[in-house]
């Protein structure tokens, strides 16, 4: 049996794109998100082409984000506050 592991930093990267999609199914356009992982937030914001592993990703999510969402925002929040999605 085959069992792949992966990075923190791509599953977290990968998380967030079925995160936009899914408001957007919905028909909705001003949606604020917040991500307990401080690395996929700094990357989704940095204009810069460093290389990142995931910039494909990412490139995708801002993309996605950019197209659809109006007054909306992609933010850092501890793990703490967003205790109820670990619920």
């Amino acid at each position: 049996m085959f069992s792949p592991i992966l990075d923190v930093d791509i599953c977290e990267t990968l998380g967030l794109l079925p995160a936009l999609e899914w408001p957007h199914d919905l028909h909705l356009t001003n949606v604020d998100f917040k991500l307990d992982f401080k690395n996929v937030v700094t990357k989704f914001h940095d204009k810069d082409d460093d290389n990142w592993e995931y910039d494909v990703i990412v490139i995708d999510c801002q993309m996605i984000y950019n197209s659809i969402f109006t007054n909306s925002y992609v933010e850092f929040t501890k793990k703490l506050i967003n205790e109820a999605a670990y619920v």
